[in-house]
């Protein structure tokens, strides 16, 4: 599950385009096989990229072969989850509002991304997405302090994933008032390990 900041990350990066536009394919609403499939390619490649430092290859070697093995990976992704749209091209969205009223607008990904996070945005009642920040209780560890967890970014030179440890009663009340407040909460816990699927 990405966080705020990964999403965030994303957004800057490659921006938003309308879901009628570009509707989500089978492989991204049922992705359990795309999932198991790119964990057994990321693998393969790994214990490849591992034999070929192993066998004293040149550093251009193992970057060339990198290069290779992500080029793979884009193509595996375009063809099950279908090209991405280009950040920068031009879309035209056309549309009508509640109040039946008809709009069109062409805008980039980009643009169309800084338009609806902006602090005038309808969706985000007023609060600038781009200022979210993510909550986590971790009793492991103080509690009011910066956390973070080393190679969890999703975004080459894009903002660090950070948390801010707070006690349970603390998430809980911010949670409330976000809701209260009409802004989206979405929620993440770590239980794979001790979850069942039996009963």
């Amino acid at each position: 599950m990405a966080d705020c900041t990964q999403v965030s990350n994303l957004v800057e990066k490659y921006g938003l385009v309308p879901h009628t536009l570009y509707p989500d394919a089978y492989n991204a609403e049922s992705s359990s096989r795309l999932s198991k499939l790119m964990t057994t390619k990321l693998r393969e490649n790994a214990l490849h990229l591992r034999k070929l430092a192993k066998s004293k290859h040149s550093s251009a070697d193992l970057l060339s072969a990198k290069y290779h093995m992500m080029r793979e990976m884009h193509l595996i992704l375009t063809l099950m989850l279908g090209p991405p749209p280009s950040p920068t091209k031009s879309f035209t969205w056309e549309y009508y509002d509640s109040t039946g009223k008809f709009h069109s607008l062409t805008t980039t990904p980009l643009d169309f991304a800084a338009s609806i996070s902006s602090s005038k945005a309808i969706r985000t009642t007023g609060a600038d997405v781009n200022s979210f920040f993510s909550l986590v209780n971790d009793p492991r560890n103080d509690y009011n302090s910066l956390l973070t967890v080393d190679r969890l970014g999703n975004v080459s030179n894009g903002r660090p994933v950070t948390y801010v440890n707070v006690e349970i009663c603390t998430l809980k009340t911010a949670a409330i008032a976000m809701l209260r407040k009409g802004i989206p909460v979405f929620f993440g816990s770590d239980v794979g390990q001790y979850s069942t699927r039996e009963g």
